[in-house]
């Protein structure tokens, strides 16, 4: 996004007593709210909106806007105000809409606050402060532009989490199953599969693969007379001599150890 035709006409900080409300009112520019803390409402006009710190909300031209802080926890918010020719495409280029006004900084919650701040102290202490404020709010654009682009990547990540433990709790028993199989599955490499595991549950699918297997064969240890072949086969091993090394690497036992304490417990 080129400087040319945007300007910095607006920016602020308050922190609100509990139900302050703003508005209705109507401005000709777009403004920026950041929640540092508390939260409220946001209202458009067209819908409601919660908002709690780390989120904030933008107010387009024209619109007739009412935003209210919570009677418990009052929001202390940042507001940056611009306008210009680019100044649509600008809000558009980080995903902001009349229909989707609000967001969620996520981890750049503390970055893009800081920003905010800066472009304040700018405009106030700097003789060229609105030069100086016109790079503070294209850094803020990005921000809320990455954290929206973070957040789907978020949601994508979780579904495709939960439509791997499905797929493994459905075919662990296989012992032809493959952490391949998953991956092929979710439609993600290996690699990015093992990643979105880590961040989801701090194991790798191959560990949550083994832990499954392992799980059943105790159970069947356990409460059947299987043989040892047959737990080893029902369990999604490949034969009765890698239940044992597993057994071994996993428990320190085997399995006809492991099922005899569970009889003398029993």
């Amino acid at each position: 996004m080129e400087p040319e035709g945007l300007v910095v006409n607006n920016c602020g900080r308050e922190s609100c007593a509990p139900g302050h409300r703003f508005g209705p009112a109507m401005r000709g520019y777009h403004l920026i709210h950041i929640a540092a803390s508390g939260c409220g409402v946001y209202d458009n006009g067209a819908a409601r909106f919660e908002v709690r710190a780390g989120q904030g909300f933008a107010i387009f031209p024209d619109d007739v806007s009412v935003y209210t802080a919570d009677s418990a926890t009052p929001w202390d918010y940042v507001w940056v105000g611009f306008l210009g020719e680019r100044a649509d495409a600008l809000a558009r280029s980080a995903g902001l809409s009349r229909e989707a006004p609000v967001f969620d900084l996520g981890r750049y919650a503390e970055a893009a606050l800081g920003v905010a701040y800066g472009i304040c102290d700018d405009m106030a202490t700097l003789r060229l402060g609105a030069q100086a404020a016109l790079g503070g709010l294209l850094r803020l654009m990005a921000y809320i532009a990455q954290a929206r682009g973070a957040a789907r990547e978020d949601l994508a990540a979780a579904d495709s989490y939960r439509r791997a433990l499905w797929l493994l709790n459905a075919n662990y028993q296989r012992p032809d199953f493959r952490v391949a199989d998953v991956a092929g599955f979710v439609g993600l490499s290996r690699s990015q599969l093992f990643r979105v595991f880590k961040a989801q549950c701090g194991r790798s699918p191959m560990d949550v693969l083994g832990e499954l297997r392992l799980s059943h064969a105790k159970r069947l240890l356990s409460g059947t007379a299987l043989s040892l072949t047959e737990v080893a086969l029902s369990s999604g091993f490949s034969s009765a001599a890698r239940l044992g090394e597993v057994f071994r690497d996993e428990l320190h036992t085997t399995p006809t150890a492991y099922r005899a304490a569970a009889r003398e417990r029993a």
